[in-house]
């Protein structure tokens, strides 16, 4: 799998786009004291505002999938229950961001996934596609770009583009990777898949390539489809 790294179609800095799209960071989530993003390809972090009025930074990450792959561990290292599952309530309470109501039962209308139906991303791989849809869920809210009418509709579905193989596929396998990555941090031993042996982390940040670019690769996907 080769991983997509521009030019990309929006600016790091362009602040007329969500955070979500312009940083490739699908989740929008914050920075952590241990660094994890960097083991997924972070390049650096923008001050965003947080919900309590504070400055949250945010990474910026090299392509999709790292920002799949961070998002996935997030999910594992924050909103994971020991009994082995996640769920859409413990998600949104491990973003601690003020959600809504309103947000929860979007996601769960969206994705047709119970509020607090169990997720079990230990013992059942076919939950990972669960998690996936969850995930674009998650981000369509946070970029305000949930429906054509909504703002930001296009500019999420440039750069996170479900009608390109290489787009979703990138956006799962990064998601897995991160969810993978969050369980060998807590002692499991799982074996490094092919799609996963693809990815090596930068040494070094390096600088985002940005340019403004709207037609890009368009390859039918069949695999998902946008919900």
């Amino acid at each position: 799998m080769r991983l997509y790294t521009g030019p990309w179609a929006f600016q790091i800095n362009d602040r007329s786009v969500p955070a979500s799209v312009r940083l490739r960071n699908i989740g929008a989530i914050g920075a952590t004291r241990d660094g994890h993003e960097f083991r997924f390809g972070a390049l650096d972090a923008f001050d965003l505002p947080a919900s309590d009025g504070s400055t949250l930074p945010t990474p910026v990450f090299a392509h999709v999938y790292g920002g799949a792959a961070y998002w996935g561990h997030f999910v594992v290292r924050r909103a994971y229950h020991n009994a082995g599952y996640t769920t859409i309530g413990s998600i949104m309470e491990a973003y601690s961001t003020g959600h809504s109501e309103a947000y929860e039962r979007t996601i769960s209308k969206e994705t047709g996934i119970g509020i607090e139906e169990h997720i079990d991303l230990w013992r059942d791989p076919h939950c990972y596609v669960k998690l996936y849809n969850i995930m674009l869920s998650m981000g369509r809210w946070e970029a305000g770009a949930r429906s054509p009418g909504h703002p930001n509709y296009d500019a999420f579905h440039i750069v996170y583009n479900t009608n390109d193989k290489a787009v979703v596929d990138e956006l799962y396998y990064g998601m897995v990777h991160g969810i993978r990555e969050a369980f060998r941090d807590r002692g499991f031993k799982i074996r490094v898949t092919s799609e996963e042996l693809t990815y090596v982390a930068p040494e070094e940040p390096q600088v985002p390539v940005e340019e403004a670019r709207l037609g890009w690769r368009q390859v039918f996907s069949k695999l998902f489809k946008r919900k």
